[in-house]
């Protein structure tokens, strides 16, 4: 039955996080610049420095290129710790995910229409995944090495003028993205 098959739970860990973060922002006529920086000490993990940059530069009024960096970070989840059940391990020697990104576009807006243009690159190690040495083997979680991911994302939008509008429709909106991951072992392409 249901009841019988019900277990208690007996396990507990936690861990402790402290964030600081700044940031700077600079503005001179089309140009605008910030700079940020998290500092992060976690119990489990330690200390690690985060830094972000993002630029822009308006031009004609309407139009904006854009750049940006950072650097981030992922913990792996309690579940990616310790989970055992179903067929599937947790590891508990598991690194955290770091990666660095970067990101270069163009922004337009003007009469109802708003687009935009990116390209991006994220460069990740350490990635954590779930995967099986075999089809009966159990999933384990692991640091399953560098992952990198570049792609393109588009996007038109009209916003519907009042006598345009309907109780279904107040824009209208296209979208595309592209993206493909590469590992040292694999490359996939995903397109939506």
């Amino acid at each position: 039955t249901f009841e019988d098959s019900r277990k208690a739970y007996f396990l507990s860990a936690q861990r402790h996080n402290i964030s600081l973060s700044g940031q700077h922002l600079i503005k001179a006529g089309p140009f605008q610049f910030s700079a940020a920086m998290q500092v992060n000490y976690n119990s489990d993990f330690g200390l690690g420095f985060y830094p972000a940059i993002n630029t822009g530069y308006r031009f004609l009024g309407n139009q904006k290129l854009f750049a940006s960096y950072n650097r981030s970070f992922r913990f792996p989840s309690f579940t990616d710790l310790y989970y055992r059940l179903g067929g599937a391990r947790g590891s508990q020697d598991l690194e955290q995910e770091r990666s660095n990104n970067y990101e270069l576009g163009y922004r337009f807006s003007g009469n109802g229409w708003y687009s935009t243009i990116s390209v991006f690159h994220r460069g990740g190690t350490s990635i954590i995944d779930w995967t099986q040495a075999c089809d009966t083997c159990d999933l384990i979680a692991n640091n399953s090495g560098d992952v990198n991911f570049t792609g393109l994302e588009f996007s038109l939008r009209k916003n519907l003028k009042e006598q345009e509008k309907t109780a279904w429709f107040k824009f209208l909106e296209l979208s595309y993205s592209y993206l493909q991951s590469s590992s040292p072992s694999q490359m996939t392409v995903y397109r939506s």
